[in-house]
This record gives C-alpha cells, sequence and structure tokens, in this order.
C-alpha cells in the first residue's frame, strides 16, 4: 500500500459518527458515552455525575491526634423546598493522652454552619457552653472545651445545604417528584454532620431523619427498636453508610432480600436486568465465599438497589445501591450499546457492596486495590452471566472483548497523559485530591492491571487475583486493607502453588502502580529471531521507568491466539527472541491485547502485518482482538512520536475489510484527535 492520502484519510472519518469530547484526564473520565435516549420514557432528566466539587483543602493525615470518638447520634431534618437542611450531633469522645485533654477537639466540618455547641464532661449530666468553637480556613471545626477530661460528650447544632449532585444529604428530582438520598462516600460525611471522615477511624453511628414524608427510607443499617425514623449502624468508618428516602416502587425482587424499586411505570423494563441481577447475586456470593446475607447480619437485611433516574454516579453504601435508571432498566428492543454500558454497570455496583463494603482502603490512596478488585469481581460476574444459560440477551457483545476495549484501551488512552494520577501516591488527605483519584484513572487501570497479573501468575486453572480477594474478604472483614495486604494474600497462595520468591509479586508490580504512563514493548527484526526492547510511553516525555512486561507472542508460522495468552516470563529490559520467520512472515505480541502495553514494530514489520491486513482471507488468521490492538498501538504511537503517521494510516486503510468490533472501537476513540488536525489541511470543497 502507498503513502498515506489525506482525503482518503478522511474519507474515512467521516463514514462514523464521533461524539467524543476533549477532556481533562482528572475531571470525569468517560463514565458514561452517551445518554441513551430508548431507555427511561420520553421524560428528560438533569443527570448529576459527581466527581469533583469545590472546596477548601486540609492536609492534616488524622484529626484529634490522641482522641476516640467513639458514639455518633445525628439527628437530620431536610427541607426540600428550600435546599436545605438542619442537623443536630450528640457524639461521645475520649481523650487517651493527657496531651489530648489540654488540647482542642477537632472534627470536619464541610461547609456545615456550626450554630451551637454544648458539652458535659466525666459522669455529668448537666449541658454548658463550651469556652469557644470556630470553623478555621481548612473547614476544621475546633472546639476548646475550657474543662480538662478524658471524658466529653458534646451537643452541636447546625445547619447545612441539600447538594444537588449525588453526594453527601441531597435531594434529587424527577418529573415532579423528588426523593433524599444520602452517600457518604468517601469524604462526604462531613458535609452531613461534623465527624471524624477517614477510612481508619471508625465509630458506631445512629442516624435520625425527620420530615421524611416518603413512602420508603431505605438504609444499609438497622432500625432501632420501635422506632420507624432511626437507624443504628455497625461500628465502621462513615462514608460506608447511606439512605434513600422516595416514593420509588418494588417493580420486581429479582432474588430474596434483594428488591429492585424504580419508577412507577417502568415494570415492562426490568426483566432483563432483573435475571442479570439474580446471576450476579449468586456468582459473587460463590465466588467471594462470603454470603452477602452474611455481610449485612445484625443491619437491613437487604441489597436494596434502586433505579435513581436523576444521578450516575457510583454508589458506594452498604446494602443501598444506586444504579443510574439507564444502566438497570431496559425495554426488550434496547440497543446493544446500553446493554453493553448497563450489564457490567450492575455487577460492578453489587461487587462494590463486597469489595469497598466488607473491606476498605486503609488510605484513599488504596483505593485501587478495591475499585480494581470490585470491576475484575463484576467482570467475572458478567462473563459468567453471558455463559452460563440464564441469560437470553443473545446480542450482547462478548465480555471478554469488551473488557479490552472499554477498559484496558480506554485506561491504555487516558494514562498517556502527563497529567495521570498514579495508582497508588503516598497516602493522601486532600479532599479534592482524593476525589480525583478515587473518580479517575484508577476505574479503568487498576482492573487492567489486576488481569495482566492474573494471567502472569496464574494459568487457566489459576486465578492467585480471586484467591488472594477471597481470602481477604473472609479474614479481614469490616477491617481496611492496602496493597501489600492485598499482595500478602496472594502470596500465600502463589507461593503454595510452586512460586519460589515472596518479594516476586510486590517487586514486579510495584512499577506498574507506582507511576503514571507505561511502556511500549519495540520489536525489531534480526536474522534468527527479533530482538525486544522496552521504554516508557506517553504523549509527552517522562523519566525512564524499567518494568518487568508479561512476554506473550504468535507467529504465522503457528497462530494461536489462546493457549499463548497466558505470558511464560517477563521482559525486564532487553531480549532476543530465537524464532523462524520468511520475509512474508509475521509475529504478533500482546496476545488478545491482555497486557498494559503497546507495542511498536520497526517499519518491515509494519508493512507485512498491513499487507496481511488488506487481504481479506489473512486478516482472518489475526484475532480480532489483536486486529483492534494493532490500530489502538499504531495510532496512539503516532500521536507520541513513536511511529510515522504514513504507517499507522496505511494500517487503518485496511479497515474497509473489518467487520469486528475492536478494531473499528479503536478507530473511533482515536479519531477526533485525528480529525481535527486533518480537517485543518483540507478546504471545505476538497472535502
Amino acid at each position: 500500500m502507498g503513502a498515506y492520502n489525506v482525503l482518503e484519510c478522511l474519507f474515512i472519518i467521516t463514514i462514523v459518527t464521533v461524539s467524543a469530547k476533549p477532556i481533562d484526564v482528572n475531571e470525569i473520565l468517560r463514565i458514561e458515552d452517551v445518554v441513551l435516549p430508548e431507555i427511561v420514557s420520553q421524560e428528560t432528566f438533569e443527570v448529576v455525575n459527581a466527581t469533583r466539587n469545590s472546596t477548601n483543602s486540609f492536609m492534616r493525615n488524622t484529626i484529634g491526634d490522641g482522641m476516640a470518638y467513639t458514639d455518633f447520634r445525628v439527628e437530620l431534618t431536610p427541607n426540600v423546598a428550600d435546599g436545605t437542611f438542619t442537623g443536630r450531633l450528640e457524639v461521645d469522645v475520649l481523650a487517651l493522652t493527657t496531651a489530648a485533654r489540654d488540647s482542642d477537639v477537632l472534627f470536619y466540618v464541610g461547609d456545615l454552619d456550626i450554630k451551637e455547641v454544648l458539652f458535659t464532661f466525666g459522669q455529668g449530666t448537666h449541658q454548658m457552653a463550651v469556652a469557644s468553637f470556630g470553623v478555621n480556613d481548612d473547614d476544621i471545626l475546633e472546639i476548646e472545651p475550657g474543662v480538662n477530661s478524658n471524658q466529653f460528650r458534646f451537643f452541636i447544632e447546625y445547619s447545612g445545604d441539600l447538594q444537588p449532585a449525588g453526594t453527601g444529604l441531597y435531594a434529587g428530582r424527577y418529573g415532579t417528584e423528588t426523593y433524599v438520598g444520602m452517600n457518604l462516600h468517601p469524604i462526604y460525611a462531613r458535609r452531613v454532620f461534623p465527624c471524624m471522615d477517614e477510612p481508619t477511624l471508625t465509630a458506631k453511628f445512629k442516624f435520625t431523619f425527620k420530615n421524611l414524608n416518603y413512602q420508603h427510607i431505605v438504609s444499609n443499617s438497622a432500625l432501632e427498636d420501635n422506632s420507624d425514623d432511626t437507624f443504628r449502624t455497625l461500628e465502621s468508618p462513615p462514608h460506608l453508610w447511606g439512605m434513600v428516602a422516595h416514593n420509588l416502587a418494588i417493580i420486581n425482587t429479582p432474588i430474596q432480600n434483594a428488591p429492585l424499586f424504580a419508577r412507577p411505570g417502568l415494570t415492562g423494563q426490568m426483566s432483563q436486568p432483573s435475571v442479570a441481577i439474580n446471576s450476579y447475586y449468586n456468582f459473587l456470593n460463590a465466588w467471594t465465599n462470603r454470603s452477602f446475607v452474611d455481610i449485612i447480619a445484625d443491619q437491613n437485611g437487604n441489597m436494596n438497589i434502586l433505579a435513581l433516574p436523576d444521578v450516575s454516579k457510583d454508589w458506594n453504601s452498604l446494602s443501598t445501591v444506586g444504579i443510574w435508571e439507564p444502566y438497570i432498566m431496559m425495554t426488550e428492543d434496547c440497543s446493544i450499546r446500553q446493554r453493553s454500558l448497563a450489564f457490567p454497570k450492575i455487577a460492578e455496583a453489587m461487587a462494590r457492596q463486597w469489595f469497598g463494603g466488607v473491606i476498605y482502603p486503609r488510605n484513599w490512596a488504596h483505593e485501587w486495590v478495591l475499585s480494581g478488585l470490585a470491576t475484575y469481581a463484576g467482570w467475572e460476574a458478567y462473563k459468567e452471566f453471558q455463559s452460563d444459560g440464564t441469560s437470553t440477551v443473545v446480542s450482547v457483545l462478548d465480555a471478554h472483548t469488551l473488557f479490552v476495549t472499554e477498559i484496558i484501551q480506554e485506561s491504555l488512552l487516558l494514562d498517556a497523559y502527563s497529567s495521570a494520577r498514579i495508582l497508588e501516591p503516598a497516602n493522601i488527605f486532600n479532599e479534592d485530591v482524593i476525589r480525583d483519584h478515587i473518580h479517575g484513572l484508577l476505574k479503568y487501570k487498576a482492573p487492567a492491571i489486576l488481569r495482566m497479573f492474573r494471567l502472569l501468575l496464574g494459568d487457566a486453572d489459576n486465578d492467585f487475583v480471586h484467591l488472594g480477594a477471597r481470602a481477604r474478604l473472609n479474614t479481614g472483614a469490616f477491617q481496611p486493607i492496602d496493597s501489600d495486604d492485598f499482595i500478602d494474600s496472594m502470596n500465600s497462595y502463589w507461593l503454595a502453588a510452586g512460586g519460589n520468591d515472596h518479594e516476586y509479586i510486590k517487586d514486579t508490580l510495584t512499577p506498574w502502580i507506582k507511576n503514571n504512563g507505561y511502556p511500549v514493548l519495540n520489536v525489531l527484526l534480526r536474522r534468527g529471531g527479533v530482538f525486544v526492547s522496552q521504554e516508557r510511553f506517553g504523549f509527552a516525555s517522562q523519566t525512564p521507568v524499567s518494568y518487568d512486561i508479561p512476554i506473550t507472542f504468535t507467529t504465522s508460522v503457528n497462530p494461536n491466539f489462546v493457549d499463548t495468552m497466558y505470558p511464560s516470563g517477563t521482559l525486564g529490559g532487553t531480549d532476543t527472541i530465537d524464532m523462524d520467520l520468511d520475509e512474508e512472515d509475521w509475529v504478533l505480541f500482546n496476545i488478545q491485547g491482555q497486557g498494559y502495553y503497546r507495542v511498536n514494530y520497526d517499519p518491515e514489520l509494519w508493512e507485512t502485518l498491513t499487507e496481511v491486513l488488506d487481504d481479506p482471507d489473512q486478516r482472518e488468521d489475526i484475532h480480532p482482538l489483536n486486529r483492534g490492538t494493532l490500530v489502538d498501538d499504531a495510532l496512539n504511537l503516532a500521536r507520541g512520536r513513536r511511529l510515522t503517521y504514513e504507517i499507522a494510516f496505511n494500517l487503518v486503510l485496511t479497515m474497509q475489510h473489518e467487520t469486528n468490533y475492536p478494531a473499528w472501537k479503536a478507530f473511533v476513540r482515536n479519531m477526533e484527535f485525528l480529525r481535527k488536525r486533518l480537517v485543518a489541511m483540507v478546504t471545505e470543497d476538497e472535502i
């Protein structure tokens, strides 16, 4: 094929509709590509995905050093009409050290307006005013009791604004109806009541909700005896707890203890998701070896699944699973696109009950472990759903394919920006940084890395990611974890199965989670084989990092895209791989695109691969996922100045023969960047 022609490439670009917009990688990261109009009804709602808010920052690692915050009794009275609420907090605080007895008592308070602070001390019951209180520039409430004691009880009156975006205590709306929700994950408890609001600081909570004139109030907490508005929790960090007061109807119960709430009138749209929920529930119980019934012991008793009409943000509270309505309500003739988005989203939301609920991060820097495992387990449940015979959805794209195109390749694109966040930074405490971190790249990169290590460490019969996750769930329930805890859990099984180096997993994993970007594998033809080397990839220059890259490959001499998916080893620097290749033979690395890296071939190999792809018969010798990976790698390598656009466009022009999804997905993902630059090169008349 000759040199690329700009008009030819423009023609290819115009045969598809590209709706992507430029994004800041640290803001909203393609959480939903499109709003799907056929899914709910003819009504239009304002849909909110809250991953950012303006807040003051603070850099404390804990508040109240030497203090123990033991019991919180919170009374909340929302006023939906004017968008505000009032609150009253009664909290017990113990001073554990001599220094703490003389210190101010501190609480995070977000944007709360503190009206009054009273206290008692010791065993006394007489309430008195504190010596002083005030909120500093870091939104921390500082209380000086004026009395030295090792035991305080504070009574705090305050008010605040209902949040509009599915975070904190908020008012949701659909049509003429409203509902009130409380979602405290990750650090929104401080916008609802004065608290400590850190994952390692636990306490007992009671929430009382007043002025909620709705048919249902669902929460992950159990009701107090003889009460219909006060809920008590197990001892835990505050971010695990949530509530929704609503007039939604129970339109189905896919499985015992899992009612599905949605707007009345949507009963004809729940049959497919109900089957999926049933399948996922049973799968996750078995996969984790921890029954959901055990998780919610002494609590609500249900997994309440709510189709939220106006909020697409991930819901993370125990027992209360909020899912954006288009992800869970589907007509029988809904689009493949909607199904491909919705079914994994349902699975991920349910998996977060275990990963993020039963175990949670020691610091938000370790959220990648929980987020990665929830997505990993959710997609395993989705794959099982497609293959277990319960699904009647025959037109859904293969889950294995979608994981590559929607998770791995999406992450590779976002992670190439110099502003991409690393998976595991140093411990983070700044409110903005926490939100950017947990709602950012790690949603894609964490499960992608786990998938690669699953293949590196195991085989078809052994998944050490799964075994390590299950062990942690069952030995450290309702305890914080960090990456070392998870690595130890994997190690215990991997070493028992024949692994010979207890530092191998950590040493191999560290460069992937402690740096942004990833490697590109360079493949050069040599007499009797190929020479492979690596360099760090990004759209801007970055300092070198050495990775241990799991290597998989196959050749045209004996093409095998199944058995070769499990790496036989890793590349830490350079190597020569012996193989017999004739002039027209090819070699392909990164089988089925499972590795978290790109591959750049020398010009001769790119030309051979392009000629194969341009032959309608020969191109079928290459797995569809590898055809997609070639397109994705070529266009991104050209963008990163590792490959000429002449080579990339010549390969892209073979797409006239392509009928499978992966290559077209890769093409569409990358075209907006190219379209803007190519259109500037021609006039309107030439187009």
